[in-house]
């Protein structure tokens, strides 16, 4: 099987999911379409300084599997949007 197969032909969905962690609580809101994120936002009581619709734009036309989530969020300064939440973390909200 590939993610082809598994999520290229998939009726578009929306994801609701969240998880508290040590630096708070984070809720994602994701619409996903053939396998591609197509718009996310993220919500919480978590910390951070940095403009969320940074790390959305980063996401958006990504596909929705966990290494090409991975590698848009380690360009980003991601303790500067989320304290004391790691790349990890956020993923397992997206995934």
């Amino acid at each position: 099987m590939s993610w082809d197969w598994n999520y290229g032909e998939s009726p578009e969905f929306n994801i609701k999911q969240g998880n508290r962690f040590e630096g708070g609580k984070i809720e994602v809101l994701a619409n996903i379409k053939d396998g591609i994120i197509r718009g996310i936002k993220f919500y919480g009581d978590f910390f951070g300084s940095g403009s969320l619709e940074e790390v959305e734009s980063a996401l958006i036309g990504k596909r929705h599997e966990n290494e090409e989530i991975r590698s848009a969020l380690v360009k980003l300064n991601i303790e500067e949007y989320f304290k004391n939440i790691t790349i990890d973390d956020i993923v397992n909200c997206i995934l």
